[in-house]
């Protein structure tokens, strides 16, 4: 900060309502004095003026209307940042690293972020938080500190005043400062592949590939609440990392499984029931064993990739779907035998069955 926005802030905080006392007879210092010894001489007589000032004691020993001393040091502390954003009208937004810089070349006291949270938990409108998106840098990078305006205007001296209000306000009914304000959700710029590649590891502890790992037990909203809470990676890349492990789960998940077998037998009920006819009608049958059907409809299949026993379960499905029409009865030896009811309607039983695998997805 320059020596002429010093110089302006120590008159601005010598300067006192109504009129000055005669200055003091300054002790004589050498003209070779440096600017740190001027502030602090400087620094030093304003206080002494303040201590000889008589004023009225209210009952706990402090001049009447006096802020406790971390309600004045809080307030002085946002009167000086109002200062810092009044002497550079154009920058309207700082950096918590720059802002914290500009402070200590001001006073050469540290103000944190504590500090600032204090200050808009006491008076929320006297200051706003937001973020560069700078992500990957360090939050005082990253963190933004602005002072609102009214219609375009900066309204510095009313902030104070109602921060000043509020702080007496507490002061009057024996509070303590408020908590702290909670800061904004700071966002993130990760892509999918950056957050699939992040919680790589996470995803696999929860998988339920693992052994010992209960099947269809849903981890998604355990990780998409880890991450929230520690503010890793977006909103929307959590629930992009969310449906792809949904859709990895669903793959190995015991119960999707079975229910993804069944829709797919279903969806192959007409075509079993038109080759199990043509099979009984070359034959010129009405009742077969079971181990000579699955064979020869085994034989005539067009998906070489089905296995028997899909071509059982579609049998099984087809008898307990269609009772009316066919049926597995056993026999003296103990043989399971399917026969087919002559006097079934072939038509109904055709339109049912495509119901049925039209229902299925």
């Amino acid at each position: 900060m320059s020596s002429r926005a010093l110089k302006a802030l120590q008159q601005s905080l010598g300067a006192g309502g109504g009129a000055r006392k005669p200055d003091r007879q300054a002790p004589s210092t050498p003209a070779t004095a440096s600017a740190p010894e001027k502030r602090k001489r400087s620094q030093l007589e304003r206080e002494e003026v303040v201590h000889e000032s008589p004023s009225p004691v209210d009952t706990r020993g402090r001049p009447s209307g006096a802020l406790p001393a971390d309600f004045a040091l809080l307030l002085a502390h946002y009167e000086k940042i109002c200062f810092i954003f009044g002497i550079h009208a154009n920058r309207e937004r700082r950096t918590l690293h720059d802002l914290q810089q500009a402070f200590h070349q001001l006073c050469g006291r540290e103000v944190g972020l504590d500090d600032l949270r204090r200050l808009r938990a006491a008076h929320p409108g006297c200051l706003s938080f937001g973020y560069r998106g700078l992500h990957s840098k360090p939050l005082r990078h990253d963190l933004t500190v602005q002072i609102p305006k009214e219609n375009g205007a900066p309204c510095f001296e009313k902030h104070k005043r109602a921060l000043r209000g509020e702080l007496t306000r507490l002061a009057r009914e024996g509070r303590s400062l408020p908590p702290l304000s909670d800061l904004p959700d700071r966002p993130s710029n990760r892509s999918m592949e950056e957050s699939e590649r992040f919680v790589k590891k996470v995803i696999q502890s929860y998988s339920p590939q693992r052994k010992g790992a209960r099947p269809g037990a849903g981890s998604s909203s355990t990780i998409k609440a880890f991450f929230q809470t520690n503010k890793l990676v977006s909103s929307g890349a959590l629930d992009a990392v969310e449906r792809t492990h949904n859709k990895t789960r669903r793959l190995f998940d015991e119960e999707e499984l079975e229910a993804r077998r069944k829709r797919r037998n279903l969806s192959q009920l007409p075509a079993l029931f038109d080759r199990l006819r043509g099979l009984f009608r070359s034959l010129n049958r009405r009742a077969m064993p079971l181990k000579d059907v699955v064979p020869s409809l085994m034989s005539t299949r067009k998906d070489k990739s089905t296995q028997q026993s899909e071509i059982e379960d579609q049998l099984c499905l087809l008898v307990d779907s269609a009772p009316e029409w066919c049926a597995v009865r056993a026999d003296t030896r103990g043989n399971r035998i399917l026969s087919l009811s002559a006097g079934s309607d072939v038509n109904a039983v055709r339109r049912k069955l495509n119901l049925l695998s039209q229902d299925s997805p």
